[in-house]
């Protein structure tokens, strides 16, 4: 009875398994084809309703000669800052980075002690660029470190 029943079982799970690796192939072949076909779509020459392709026009050099230059008027999608609008985006950013550097910030100490080294929208200041270099070192910069050893062989 057992030996009966038991055989059932195993040969329906022959019968799965087979039946699943049969639809697993399908499902992977049937997906790899549709693949390729929709990149060949994609790639496929672009061509007009009326079909001629969709060439940009090269103009020869005989033909731009012959007739007057167009003069095309590129514009910039994003207009340019003014001088002031740059000095008041610098002051936010030092006034930010003061900030951040007081409260204990190694990147913004860091950052800050290079402005005062090169004189970068500040006015240039060893003491307070060793000062900024320094507690940026102590709270973990490598970089800040570097160069205060720099500075010091100097």
């Amino acid at each position: 009875m057992f030996r009966a029943i038991f055989s059932q079982l195993l040969d329906m799970k022959r019968f799965s398994l087979i039946t699943f690796l049969v639809f697993s192939l399908c499902f992977i072949f049937y997906f790899s084809a549709t693949a390729q076909i929709t990149a060949r779509k994609a790639t496929r020459r672009i061509t007009a309703p009326n079909g001629a392709t969709n060439k940009p026009a090269i103009p020869s050099p005989v033909a731009t000669q012959a007739t007057a230059p167009q003069s095309r008027v590129l514009t910039n999608a994003v207009p340019e800052k003014t001088k002031e609008q740059k000095e008041e985006i610098l002051r936010k950013t030092i006034e930010f980075q003061k900030k951040r550097a007081e409260e204990g910030a190694p990147t913004a100490q860091y950052d800050l002690a290079m402005r005062y080294l090169n004189g970068d929208g500040v006015e240039k200041n060893l003491e307070l660029a060793q000062k900024w270099l320094q507690a940026s070192a102590t709270n973990g910069n490598s970089q800040a470190a570097k160069r205060l050893e720099e500075l010091k062989k100097k």
